[in-house]
């Protein structure tokens, strides 16, 4: 089924793609802003095996180096929060300051597909519970900065010749050893503006 699926896209984004209207990115300055939900595995509880939800909120300064390729300097922060005990909560804070580049190709003069990868430094702090010898949990706090790579596929819409909005998928994963080495998915809404 993936096999075909990739087929499927392999097929249809060098359509769209000299599809797309004579206008030129390159040379364009964007600056977007994306909010959305976030889930990681960055929290881990003992005997609780679910992700852990909350908020995510992204801003980006695109430039256009070619028509189809961007350059992009995000900085994207992350939380969250599980709620599993009324004295036992679990959190996450997250920083990520990235750059990298992305694909870009304009479908029916009003929708933009957008790939990016990108490459950083997070800094990472949480707060986690450790079971003691008298039969209770005992907060501590984990803060480190590691290395990320990040990733993000959109689909926006144009709204007018400068605004566009549209929905995105991103994951970034520090880059660390297994001990420290989480991953953050975030979803939701986005808004771009060309400067």
């Amino acid at each position: 089924m993936k096999r075909y699926l990739l087929l499927l896209v392999l097929a249809v984004v060098p359509a769209l793609a000299m599809a797309q209207s004579e206008k030129t990115n390159k040379g364009a300055h964007y600056l977007e802003v994306k909010t959305g939900l976030s889930i990681s595995d960055a929290t881990s509880f003992p005997s609780v095996e679910n992700l852990v939800k909350g908020m995510s909120f992204d801003m980006r300064y695109a430039y256009g180096l070619i028509n189809n390729l961007d350059v992009v300097a995000a900085f994207t922060t992350y939380n969250g929060y599980q709620d599993i005990d009324p004295f036992v909560d679990p959190m996450y804070y997250s920083n990520a300051l990235q750059i990298g580049v992305r694909g870009k190709v304009k479908c029916f003069d009003f929708m933009n597909l957008k790939l990016s990868l990108t490459g950083g430094l997070v800094n990472h702090a949480q707060t986690k519970y450790s079971y003691s010898y008298a039969g209770n949990y005992v907060p501590y706090t984990n803060m480190y900065l590691a290395a990320c790579l990040g990733g993000m596929f959109e689909v926006d819409f144009d709204i007018s010749e400068r605004v566009s909005l549209g929905l995105f998928y991103g994951r970034t994963s520090s880059i660390v050893n297994t001990k420290f080495g989480y991953t953050f998915d975030n979803t939701g809404l986005s808004l771009s503006v060309r400067l």
